[in-house]
């Protein structure tokens, strides 16, 4: 059994069952997807704006976290929205593809509409 402790939403995946005690979340099941379902899109459209700006700069996955001093397998959960963030993680992204963070969070056509190739 897994005991969770979250502040706000809770996305349950694969039949899994929770149960709410005085604010303790209780999982009996083998996955949970602890995205906050209230900001998906957001991390979404991050998260491709992340991916254009590398991509339009000819950085790897690697190059960018080196330069954020996280891990690639970090920048590829940003991008591919997987996972809740630092919100200092994303201004460190932010100021290494030398985009204001405003911009980042916008949804932007461009990467919207781009596919890696």
């Amino acid at each position: 059994m897994i005991t969770i402790y979250l502040e706000s939403f809770l996305k349950v995946t694969n039949k899994n069952i929770i149960v709410n005690i005085d604010k303790k979340f209780i999982c009996i099941g083998s996955e949970i997807d602890l995205m906050k379902e209230k900001f998906l899109k957001q991390y979404e459209t991050i998260g491709k704006n992340v991916r254009f700006l590398r991509i339009k700069k000819g950085w790897t996955q690697d190059e960018l976290a080196h330069r954020c001093s996280i891990n690639a397998a970090q920048v590829s959960r940003i991008e591919n929205a997987r996972r809740d963030y630092m919100y200092s993680t994303l201004l460190e992204v932010c100021e290494a593809l030398e985009v204001d963070y405003c911009k980042i969070t916008k949804t932007n056509p461009e990467a919207e509409g781009f596919h890696e190739g």
